[in-house]
């Protein structure tokens, strides 16, 4: 038979492979199981929210299969729901996440990752990165209903009024009127939950949620109602997986002669306030010591992060902006500054740079915003 090249190697096709075609056998984990952890006390709607989990001898925990399980409902400032029917309210998208000011996570008693609302917001410029609309429903279980472009600060009186044009907010709406309760999941929040290795045996788990105030997440045209979100349930859905003796018993060993190992990815997020009117800004050591390998820069109002509830803190603005980069030492990263012409439009510079730095470039995969109102 000819080969395709002189020095090209044989290969066997893996339908005649009948003796190398045994598949190996794990045999490091014997079971697994998902156990419901309520909160420290059952305190649902305090300022703060934590979650213990206490390590055992003989099972390992999986971050990466474990997830927040929130019950919701909306209330006024006074604790009460008589909410007229003329008022339109909701949350702000992937409430689970964006209701949160910081979560702090521990591994026997040290803290090791710690996100802030900001970097919530983070998870939803993620959202609509990574997913396209066959993903839809998944979303929605984290509360994620797409917001219409251009129209994410949009609050009305009238909940049927057709001038609604949010089409976001008003599907968050009807999940929530009428005293209703809106049931969703969220993941568990901490960097370490985004890579596969397990937490080993014996090692206690700790996770503190800080409530943000309601205006930074709620929208309603009604200010003085106060709207809020209180928590009628809330559990965490751990994942264990419990080992093999004698594979403990090796693990034991080989921790007894050097600490484990466990690579993640950190995020952070650096809020930067550029007064009005400012024609020009540049901070010089924006970062210190490693550059981050990822930027989203994202311009948005700084009463909507305050807390307001007539903006949305999620609606990113072009503010006329004609010109952005970053320099590493005298160098431009990672090309030329982006060039925008303000009122244009399609932005092609700015869209080449979210699917080249997200690695969607030329791939099958279709995004949720819309790339004309870039």
């Amino acid at each position: 038979m000819a080969k395709v090249h002189p020095v090209s190697a044989d290969c066997v096709n893996t339908a005649v492979e009948y003796w190398n075609s045994v598949p190996p056998t794990q045999s490091y984990m014997d079971t697994g199981k998902w156990i419901y952890v309520n909160p420290v006390g059952n305190r649902l709607n305090m300022e703060s929210i934590s979650f213990e989990v206490t390590g055992s001898p003989d099972e390992f925990v999986d971050l990466y299969n474990s997830y927040l399980l929130w019950d919701f409902k909306v209330r006024k400032a006074d604790g009460l729901f008589i909410v007229p029917d003329t008022v339109t309210y909701g949350p702000i998208n992937m409430i689970a996440s964006t209701m949160w000011q910081t979560e702090d996570f521990y591994l026997i008693g040290e803290r090791v990752t710690g996100v802030s609302q900001l970097a919530n917001f983070a998870n939803y410029a993620e959202a609509l990165l990574g997913y396209g609309p066959s993903s839809k429903e998944q979303l929605e279980l984290q509360g994620f209903h797409l917001d219409t472009a251009g129209s994410h600060d949009t609050t009305v009186t009238t909940p049927t009024n057709a001038a609604m044009t949010n089409s976001g907010l008003r599907n968050r709406y009807n999940r929530l009127k009428g005293d209703q309760t809106w049931k969703l999941c969220s993941r568990f929040p901490s960097e370490l939950a985004k890579q596969p290795l397990l937490i080993p045996n014996r090692m206690d788990i700790k996770l503190i949620l800080h409530r943000a105030n309601a205006a930074s997440y709620m929208m309603s045209e009604e200010e003085a109602l106060g709207l809020k979100l209180i928590i009628t349930s809330a559990q965490l859905k751990i994942r264990k997986m419990k080992m093999d003796p004698e594979f403990l018993v090796a693990h034991e060993m080989l921790l007894a002669k050097r600490n484990a190992l466990i690579f993640f990815e950190e995020k952070n997020v650096l809020e930067l306030t550029i007064n009005a009117g400012v024609m020009s800004f540049a901070r010089d050591d924006l970062f210190r010591g490693i550059i981050p390998k990822k930027v989203i820069l994202a311009l948005v109002d700084s009463a909507a992060i305050a807390g307001h509830y007539k903006k949305n803190p999620l609606k990113v603005e072009s503010a006329n902006l004609s010109q952005v980069g970053f320099i590493v030492n005298s160098e431009n990263l990672p090309s030329r500054p982006l060039q925008f012409t303000p009122g244009n439009g399609f932005e092609r510079d700015g869209y080449l740079s979210l699917l080249e730095t997200t690695g969607l470039m030329f791939q099958n995969s279709s995004l949720l915003f819309d790339p004309d109102l870039l």
